[in-house]
């Protein structure tokens, strides 16, 4: 009996162990626009000093609208887009930034850029995640 509950204890460890964080991809956001009408195109990577940098060792992702550019940041979980957002904070902190929005749910950064007032809500969009 003894044999058969450490059987069991281990197999539930081996279990939780096992359960690794998968987050939010990038076809989720994608077709979490499309849901809303909204069709991304892909864009070419962007030199743009601010909203184009590498956070926490990831490079957005980058799509555009029109005008308005989309800047997604994918991170491997909550506590590294947490450090990536601190360190866009500090680093542009002191900088004249373009119009912008950003939206941040568990492993994801998103950053819009747009001239001129958006008609596109990224909270109303990500409400649901």
């Amino acid at each position: 009996m003894k044999k058969l509950i450490l059987l069991f204890s281990i197999l539930v460890l081996l279990t939780a162990c096992n359960n690794t964080y998968e987050g939010i991809s990038l076809r989720d956001i994608i077709d979490t626009f499309e849901d809303n009408g909204i069709k991304l195109e892909k864009a070419k990577k962007s030199d743009d000093e601010t909203f184009g940098m590498k956070l926490n060792g990831v490079k957005p992702s980058t799509y555009s609208l029109n005008k308005e550019d989309f800047f997604i940041y994918i991170f491997k979980d909550i506590e590294d887009r947490e450090k990536g957002g601190e360190y866009f904070y500090n680093s542009t902190a002191s900088k004249n930034t373009l119009n912008f929005d950003k939206i941040e749910r568990e492993n994801i950064l998103i950053f819009h850029v747009y001239d001129t007032k958006s008609d596109i809500d990224l909270n109303k969009i990500f409400d649901n995640f």
